[in-house]
C-alpha cells in the first residue's frame, strides 16, 4: 500500500478509539521524565529498596496500568463502529490489522519502558535493567499469548459490542479504585506515605484509561453520541458553580478577637524590647529581614535550614530576625522557623534580653526531620482520587469529598506533630506570637500570596497591613471572618497550579480566590524592602541626645536593617554562580508564535522577582544565602526531596559562605 495521505488519514481514522488511552499513556511516560519524579524514583531506589511497599506498589500497578494500557485499547479496536473506514482491498486490510495489533502493545509497553530510562536517569541501573526486562516480558507475553494460546491470528473486527470479559476486567479495576479511594479518604496521609508518589500516579493512569475507555469513548462511538468526554468537562464546568470545596480550612473559634498592632506600633515595641542591647552597642545593631524565595519543598528546606544554621551558630540571632517575607515554598521554611523558636520560648525560656544568649539544642535536626518527609504522596491521593472525583459531582457543603489542599496542610501538622511533639502547625496562626514573650521575640511572617481576581499582592501576617507602608497589598488576615490554621495560612502562599487549587476565603461581604504569592513576585523581597523602610522610620523616631558645647545634638542610633535574601532557585541571575548566564535565545523555537506569550507570562514572574532582588541590594546592605547547582541539573521542585538531594542541599548548609558577616553584640 502506498502512503500518502489520504492512508494516513484511513489508519488515524482506524485507531481514533485509542485516542483517550493514548494521552493519558504519554502524560504519564512524561511525567516520569520531570525532575520531581525523577528525585521520587531515586528515593524508590535508594532510600526504599526492592522489597520496600513503595517499591512493590509501584511494580505491582505500573503492571496494572501496563494491562489497562494493552487491553482496553485493544477491545476498543477490536470492535466495528459506524465510522470504522472499510478496507478497500486485501492489501490495506492487512495494514489496518496490524495497526490494531501493534498500537496496544505499545502503549502497554511505554510505561514500563519510561520507568526503566527514569532509572537510568538517576543513576539506579540495576532498576533500570530490572524495568527494561519487565518491558520486554510484558511486551513477549501480549506477543505470544496470540501465537500460542489463540487459535486466531488476526484481530477479528466485530459489531460494535464488546465482550463480557472486557466489562469483568473494567469491573474489577473499578472496584479495586472504589477501595483504594475510600482508603485515601479514611487515611490521608499513612496509605499514600506508605504507597508512595509514584505508585498513586501510575495507578490513577491506569484507573482513568479504563474509565475513559469504557464509559467514555466506547458509548460515544457505539451510540453515535456527541463526546462524553467533552460533556463530562462540561458537566464539571456546571457543577463547580456551586460544589466547591477548596474553602481555606478553619481553625478552632478563639474567644476574643485578634487584635494586631500596624507595622509602626509593633517596630516600635520591637525596638523597646531591645533597647537595653542596641543603646549601648558601641557598633552598628543589626536587624535583619529575610526575603525567602519561592520554590516548593526546595524552597522550604533550603530556607529553614539557613534561618536554623544562623540561630545555631550564633545563639540568639532570632532576636534580632525582625520578619520573614516568605513566598511559596519559603514561607513554609519561614513558618517552620518561625514555630520552632515559639516552641523554644514556651518550653526552653528562651528571653531576647539574655546576654550571652544560651547554647541550646540545634535547630537543624529538628527542620530535616520534618521536611525531610514525603509531602507529595498524600497531595497526589488527595488529587487524584477524593478531590478529582469532586470535580465531576454535584454534591457540595459537608457532603462534598475532601480538598486536596487538606492533605497536603495534614501533612505538614503530622510532620510537624512527630517532629517537636506539638500541634503548632494545626493550631491557630495567631497562637505563633501568643504571651508577652512570644510577642516581640518570635520573628513575624508575611507570607505573599495573589489575589484571582485582581491580581494584586495578598499578605497573610501577624502584623496589620496599611496602605502606606505597603502599597497595593491586601491584609488577608483582617479579610477572612474565620481563623485558620497556621498550616493553612502557609499554603495560602503556596498555592501553585496544578497541585494546589485556589483557596477560597469567606469574607464579611464577598467570597475570593488566594494562589501562591509566586504569580505576583516569586522572591519575597518587595515586601522585605517595604518592612525595610518602615523600620528606618521607626529608628529615625527615636532620639539619643548628645551634649556638645554649643547644644544637644539628636543622632540617630546605631540600628542597621539587613536583608538576608535566601534564594533557592541555582539559576537565579543575581547569584555569583550564575552571573553573567544569559538566558538562551528564543528564536525560531518550535509553535514560537504560540507559545511565546505562556513563555513571556511565565517568565515574568521570576524576572520581576529578580529586578525586586536588585532594588533592594541598591537600597540596603543585603547578605545573600543562594542554593548552588549540583549534578548540572536543578534541584527538583514538588513537595518531597529524595535523601540524595536532602544531603546535596545539607552539604552546602554545611559549608554556608557569610555567616561572619552577621557577627553582632551579644553572640
Amino acid at each position: 500500500m502506498t502512503w500518502s495521505w489520504k492512508t494516513a488519514q484511513r489508519i488515524l481514522a482506524v485507531l481514533h478509539p485509542a485516542w483517550f488511552a493514548a494521552l493519558v499513556i504519554l502524560g504519564t511516560s512524561l511525567t516520569f521524565q520531570a525532575p520531581q519524579t525523577l528525585d521520587v524514583m531515586d528515593a524508590v531506589a535508594i532510600e526504599h529498596g526492592a522489597l520496600s511497599p513503595q517499591h512493590v506498589a509501584l511494580a505491582m500497578f505500573l503492571l496494572i496500568l501496563a494491562v489497562s494500557g494493552w487491553y482496553f485499547p485493544r477491545a476498543l479496536l477490536s470492535v466495528k463502529y459506524w465510522n470504522t473506514p472499510e478496507p478497500e482491498h486485501d492489501r490495506e486490510h492487512q495494514h489496518f490489522e496490524r495497526w490494531r495489533r501493534y498500537v496496544p502493545r505499545g502503549l502497554g509497553t511505554a510505561p514500563i519502558a519510561s520507568v526503566s530510562v527514569a532509572f537510568f536517569r538517576v543513576g539506579n541501573p540495576s532498576y533500570g535493567l530490572f524495568y527494561l526486562a519487565l518491558a520486554a516480558a510484558f511486551l513477549a507475553s501480549v506477543i505470544l499469548r496470540r501465537r500460542r494460546f489463540l487459535a486466531e491470528k488476526t484481530i477479528v473486527v466485530s459489531e460494535p459490542t464488546l465482550s463480557t470479559a472486557t466489562f469483568r476486567s473494567l469491573l474489577a479495576l473499578l472496584l479495586l479504585s472504589f477501595v483504594i479511594f475510600w482508603v485515601f479518604v479514611l487515611a490521608p496521609i499513612e496509605a499514600p506515605t506508605l504507597l508512595g508518589s509514584a505508585a498513586i500516579l501510575v495507578y490513577a493512569a491506569a484507573a482513568w484509561i479504563a474509565f475513559g475507555c469504557l464509559v467514555l469513548i466506547h458509548p460515544t462511538y457505539r451510540y453515535r453520541l456527541p463526546s462524553l468526554f467533552l460533556i463530562m468537562i462540561a458537566l464539571s464546568g456546571l457543577f463547580g458553580l456551586w460544589n466547591d470545596n477548596h474553602a481555606i480550612r478553619q481553625a478552632a473559634a478563639e474567644s476574643d478577637p485578634w487584635i494586631r498592632q500596624s507595622i509602626d506600633d509593633h517596630l516600635d515595641a520591637w525596638l523597646d524590647a531591645r533597647q537595653a542591647q542596641w543603646s549601648a552597642s558601641t557598633s552598628a545593631y543589626p536587624v535583619y529581614i529575610a526575603s525567602a524565595e519561592g520554590g516548593g519543598i526546595r524552597a522550604g528546606y533550603w530556607t529553614a535550614s539557613v534561618l536554623g544554621k544562623l540561630e545555631d551558630t550564633h545563639p540568639g540571632f532570632a532576636c534580632h530576625l525582625l520578619a520573614i517575607s516568605g513566598v511559596s515554598g519559603g514561607s513554609l521554611g519561614g513558618g517552620v522557623f518561625s514555630a520552632l523558636i515559639a516552641d523554644r520560648i514556651q518550653h526552653n525560656g528562651y528571653e531576647c534580653a539574655e546576654a550571652p544568649h544560651t547554647t541550646r539544642a540545634p535547630l537543624l535536626p529538628l527542620i530535616r526531620q520534618m521536611l525531610g518527609q514525603d509531602f507529595l504522596a498524600p497531595t497526589l491521593a488527595g488529587l487524584f482520587f477524593p478531590d478529582l472525583v469532586q470535580r465531576l459531582s454535584p454534591l457540595s457543603g459537608a457532603w462534598a469529598f475532601p480538598d486536596r489542599a487538606s492533605y497536603l496542610e495534614r501533612s505538614w501538622e503530622q510532620a510537624w506533630a512527630e517532629t517537636t511533639g506539638t500541634d503548632r502547625f494545626h493550631e491557630s496562626f495567631r497562637r505563633l506570637w501568643e504571651g508577652a514573650q512570644a510577642r516581640y521575640a518570635v520573628p513575624s511572617l508575611f507570607l505573599n500570596a495573589t489575589w484571582v481576581d485582581s491580581g494584586d499582592r495578598t499578605i497573610a501576617s501577624n502584623i496589620a497591613l496599611d496602605p502606606i507602608r505597603f502599597a497595593r497589598a491586601d491584609d488577608l488576615v483582617a479579610f477572612s471572618s474565620v481563623p485558620i490554621p497556621t498550616s493553612a495560612a502557609i499554603h495560602t502562599s503556596a498555592r501553585f497550579t496544578y497541585v494546589s487549587p485556589p483557596g477560597t476565603v469567606q469574607g464579611m461581604t464577598r467570597v475570593r480566590q488566594v494562589v501562591d504569592g509566586g504569580y505576583f513576585e516569586n522572591s519575597g523581597t518587595l515586601t522585605a524592602g517595604e518592612i525595610a523602610r518602615a523600620l528606618v522610620a521607626a529608628r529615625d523616631r527615636y532620639c539619643i541626645r548628645q551634649p556638645q558645647p554649643e547644644a544637644a545634638r539628636c543622632i540617630t542610633p546605631p540600628i542597621e536593617p539587613v536583608l538576608l535574601i535566601l534564594s533557592n532557585d541555582p539559576k537565579n541571575p543575581n547569584n555569583e554562580s550564575a552571573k553573567g548566564t544569559l538566558p538562551p535565545s528564543s528564536g525560531g523555537r518550535f509553535l514560537t508564535e504560540t507559545l511565546a506569550p505562556w513563555q513571556t507570562l511565565f517568565n515574568t514572574r521570576s524576572a520581576r522577582g529578580y529586578g525586586s532582588e536588585h532594588a533592594v541590594a541598591r537600597e540596603f546592605t543585603t547578605v545573600r544565602f543562594a542554593l548552588g547547582d549540583y549534578k548540572h541539573a536543578d534541584v527538583p521542585l514538588g513537595w518531597m526531596l529524595s535523601r540524595e538531594t536532602r544531603m546535596l542541599i545539607d552539604e552546602q548548609i554545611d559549608q554556608l559562605r557569610g555567616l561572619t558577616e552577621l557577627a553582632h553584640e551579644g553572640h
